[in-house]
């Protein structure tokens, strides 16, 4: 089970929230501690699907994991989802807007996410 704090989850329930009419993007990256960071998505279809500048894969090893938002639906990863997250060996956080909660999803995996303080 992924270790994630309110924190980090707040800040990415507010970027999802602030634009509930498209994919929003982030990246959580493992430093001292576990950071949020919001990314552009760059997709053409950003209702649809995101997309993020394919540089921030040079810090791959930072990577706790990569967030996105479905504004309808349930936070289950779609075909694509899985396919990016196991093809860049990174996972992903997904948050739904319409149930407001988050899955992780790794290594083929889906994980409910229980927040915390």
């Amino acid at each position: 089970m992924p270790n994630l704090d309110g924190r980090v989850l707040g800040e990415a329930r507010e970027l999802a929230q602030s634009n509930p009419n498209e994919e929003v993007a982030g990246l959580l990256f493992s430093f001292d501690e576990l950071s949020f960071y919001p990314m552009e998505n760059i997709s053409s279809d950003k209702s649809f699907s995101f997309e993020l500048d394919k540089r921030v894969m040079l810090l791959k090893d930072r990577i706790y994991a990569i967030f996105h938002s479905h504004p309808e639906g349930d936070a289950y990863p779609s075909d694509w989802d899985k396919g990016a997250s196991m093809a860049l060996q990174v996972p992903f956080l997904i948050y739904s807007l319409m149930y407001d909660n988050f899955l992780f999803f790794d290594e083929g995996k889906c994980n409910p996410v229980q927040e915390q303080g």
